[in-house]
């Protein structure tokens, strides 16, 4: 079961910048306890180290049960029936765990090594953290087995009435299921969706495995820095190249049908009828979406609010567990290209209604 209950959320999640970028949509005064976790400017990175990282994860021994045997090989049992066994260590497994309730992470080969959430984030953060960037939020998800910190630049840019700011999202974990990793995205503030694919270059993204020869590599952390500084113009260039493309409504129902395309059964094509209905209405009466009606950012922006906060969520994990997922592993720059793929087929004129194709 996931542990992002909003009571989590608001007690394991720092959100900085508000008076820019408003609350998100977890935010509960009540569940916040002694301290609220919005921040109306940027996060002190000591209170990122106090109220999320004042703990280590721990490497310590993994033991396997050894059955007892008799002088004939024989396995024990107990009076209940269940074979006897003595506490062996395992030579080639250790746990991770935390070092302030033993919350047990995972475990793993000799071979793995641990980045501590203070070192591999905080210490290079700070190295970031001059005039140029600030805090705009960090966290701990998955039962503090992941976190993150992300800077961003301290004032919002603006292109077109599109309000975005270019970030760098650090993370790793102490689940193996997240490298450490350095990642330049840029969030829309309207709805804070992240256009990691109007972004997506060679280069953006950095990861370190938790291998023996890994290290602290603040170096690199540092270039990454420069993907953040240049990205504003870039970000500024496509919103304005998407708002400046006119959409009509007849094209804007093709490019439905492309992104949302029918599956031939009952069922797919029951739910794809109420994706794309649920799309129409974003786009045409969403806040966070009408005021760029009739444009391609508009068609973009319906997307993108869908996916980030309507896409329904399977399993047991939630929307925040798994949008940052997403961030994460470029799961949100694969969707986005769905539509701007189709917008650039729809601009030059080549896009081709999927039904009409089928006859």
């Amino acid at each position: 079961m996931s542990s992002e209950t909003f009571e989590w959320l608001n007690r394991n999640v720092l959100i900085g910048m508000t008076e820019q970028r408003g609350k998100v949509w977890h935010y509960r005064a009540s569940d916040q306890g002694d301290e609220p976790n919005h921040y109306s400017g940027p996060i002190p990175l000591e209170d990122v180290e106090r109220r999320l990282f004042d703990w280590e994860a721990i490497v310590v021994p993994s033991y396997y049960g050894k059955p007892i045997r008799d002088e004939h090989g024989n396995v024990q049992y107990d009076p209940e029936g269940n074979p006897i066994v003595l506490p062996e260590i395992d030579p080639d497994r250790r746990y991770v765990i935390a070092s302030d309730d033993g919350t047990r992470f995972a475990n793993f080969t000799d071979s793995y090594r641990t980045h501590q959430f203070r070192e591999w984030l905080l210490a290079n953060v700070a190295t970031l953290l001059d005039g140029d960037l600030v805090i705009s939020s960090a966290g701990l998800i998955q039962n503090r087995g992941t976190a993150w910190v992300e800077v961003s630049v301290p004032e919002n840019m603006s292109e077109a009435g599109v309000a975005f700011r270019p970030n760098l999202l650090a993370t790793t974990s102490h689940t193996g299921k997240v490298s450490s990793t350095y990642k330049r995205s840029t969030t829309c503030v309207v709805c804070d969706n992240t256009y990691d694919a109007a972004m997506a270059e060679v280069g953006s993204t950095l990861k370190i495995r938790h291998t023996k020869n890994s290290g602290v590599r603040v170096v690199e952390a540092r270039q990454a820095l420069d993907l953040v500084l240049d990205s504003g113009e870039q970000m500024a260039a496509a919103i304005r190249g998407l708002t400046d493309q006119r959409v009509t409504s007849g094209q804007w129902e093709l490019l439905l049908k492309v992104v949302v395309p029918s599956t031939g059964s009952k069922k797919g094509d029951t739910v794809a009828e109420k994706t794309r209905d649920a799309l129409d209405e974003m786009y045409r009466s969403d806040d966070r979406v009408a005021p760029w009606n009739g444009t391609a950012f508009g068609a973009f922006q319906a997307w993108s609010t869908w996916n980030t906060h309507a896409r329904p969520v399977k399993g047991k994990t939630n929307r925040v567990e798994r949008n940052m997922k997403d961030a994460i592993d470029g799961a949100v720059g694969t969707r986005d290209m769905i539509v701007l793929d189709a917008l650039a087929q729809l601009k030059a004129g080549t896009l081709e209604d999927p039904e009409k194709a089928k006859n």
